[in-house]
């Protein structure tokens, strides 16, 4: 059985123990967690464990050499992109819930082709204001 090590204050003021054992029996050594405090920085950096399988470790790892950059920088750009992506997808669906709820309320609505006809206009000469809504 490996021993935990304490980590070194100076530098995770939030100690917690490493793990012997992860949730699927096998034996290997990993931060559960911990803060990691840089002055003048407000932001505490939180480090964090995640599985992954051989093939997308060696995949990280080969994107990481042809970029020159470190696995860690790939998976936490592969992370925010993630969260950005899922982010603006939760924003649009919360607004055409919103839209449909007003739709359903009001019944005031522009027809697919008064839409378009609108939409052709932009970015020319010609550009038209948003049509007025109707039942």
């Amino acid at each position: 059985m490996l021993k935990n090590k304490p980590l070194p204050k100076r530098h995770f003021p939030q100690r917690l123990k490493l793990a012997d054992h992860n949730s699927d029996g096998h034996r290997d050594r990993f931060a559960l967690g911990y803060s990691k405090v840089i002055p003048g920085n407000k932001k505490a950096i939180v480090a964090t464990s995640i599985k992954i399988d051989d093939e997308l470790k060696s995949r990280v790892q080969h994107l990481a050499g042809l970029r020159q950059r470190s696995a860690h920088w790939i998976m936490r750009e592969a992370i925010a992109q993630y969260v950005d992506r899922e982010e603006a997808r939760e924003g649009f669906k919360q607004e055409a819930l919103a839209s449909w709820a007003e739709y359903q309320e009001t019944g005031r609505h522009l027809t697919g082709k008064e839409a378009r006809a609108w939409l052709s206009t932009w970015g020319t000469e010609t550009a038209t204001k948003l049509p007025k809504y109707h039942k």
